[in-house]
């Protein structure tokens, strides 16, 4: 039973029942959501004895202490707001931090200037003169593809040469299928934000490090957001075409954590979204962080749904994602 007073029947059913639930009860306007300077405390939060959790806002006006020692329902980035204003004004801190700070790709910048990869292979001794030059001919004649895929396809080079190369130009390890957990990995990222950057997580060793394989281009804002939600350090690595399709495919076809998918008009529609999610599933965890033009918010709605390794969940019970993107003029995607 949920804390929040909502039944779930465990399994998946537990995730798409809340989901279910957000959708039929949808209002996102200020006077709907209760948030034009309501400040009714939350029913349902998590206690010991007869000590009540303290409000994580700074401005909060209710009198309570505001260092809090027990974490309530709803928790949001580790705090709690004892009302709908203070959630709220939790929420609006966090999304303008998102919005204005850096996501990783940052990080990216230092690889823009590395060496092509064909000049390291050529450097290295894994291809001729000839085979790169022919490469380059099948790659300028077709007007597409990477020069690695060209090397492999026009000029022979074995797959597994062209992916110690990019090994030595991204200075990354190439990492292999030993080890995979599909069913596992799934749940570590929503597969729109897999597909987005390319990325496919491995898995964990020894309960802190949480490997991450990419096919060419190593994504460091990828790699920096399954950080800060795992709470694993993350080890990326580049992988064999063939090895990265196949755990693709794998993860594709593995239940991931159930999602919803939101195009929203600005940064007030954000937040209104979030703090409706947290006030309908009363989450015991949540996060929200950016990657790229996306937002991902993920929430724990049991205690039980957090697994062993940082913030990984074990299964997909009781875990729910929501990604949004900032609706740009004249385009308009909708709930998916």
């Amino acid at each position: 039973m949920s804390r929040s007073g909502l039944r779930f029947d465990g399994g998946s059913n537990a995730s798409a029942a809340a989901l279910r639930m957000m959708d039929s009860m949808d209002s996102w306007s200020l006077a709907g959501s209760g948030l034009d300077g309501g400040s009714a405390v939350l029913p349902s939060f998590e206690s010991i004895g007869d000590e009540r959790p303290q409000c994580a806002f700074d401005g909060c006006t209710a009198g309570w202490a505001k260092i809090w020692r027990r974490r309530g329902r709803p928790a949001f980035e580790g705090g709690w707001g004892c009302s709908k204003a203070c959630i709220r004004a939790l929420v609006e801190a966090n999304v303008k931090r998102e919005m204005e700070g850096a996501d990783g790709a940052e990080v990216a910048e230092d690889h823009q200037h590395r060496v092509p990869l064909g000049l390291v292979l050529l450097a290295q001794g894994l291809v001729t003169h000839a085979q790169l030059q022919r490469a380059l001919e099948a790659q300028k004649a077709a007007g597409h593809g990477r020069i690695g895929e060209w090397l492999v396809e026009a000029s022979g080079v074995a797959e597994t040469k062209v992916t110690r190369g990019l090994g030595m130009q991204w200075q990354c390890p190439v990492l292999g299928l030993a080890g995979f957990d599909g069913a596992r990995m799934a749940l570590a990222m929503p597969p729109t934000l897999r597909a987005l950057c390319g990325v496919a997580p491995l898995r964990v060793a020894g309960g802190k490090i949480l490997y991450a394989a990419f096919d060419e281009n190593v994504d460091a804002a990828a790699a920096f957001a399954l950080e800060r939600m795992s709470g694993l350090r993350v080890e990326s690595g580049v992988m064999p075409r063939g090895d990265f399709s196949q755990a693709v495919a794998m993860l594709d076809d593995a239940a991931a954590v159930k999602c919803r998918e939101y195009d929203v008009a600005d940064r007030g529609e954000m937040v209104e979204r979030v703090v409706d999610a947290l006030q309908k599933l009363q989450p015991v965890a949540s996060k929200m962080i950016r990657l790229r033009d996306r937002y991902w918010m993920r929430m724990w709605l049991e205690p039980r749904a957090v697994g062993k390794n940082g913030m990984l969940p074990g299964t997909g019970e009781d875990v729910v994602d929501l990604v949004m993107r900032v609706r740009r003029a004249g385009t308009y995607r909708g709930q998916a």
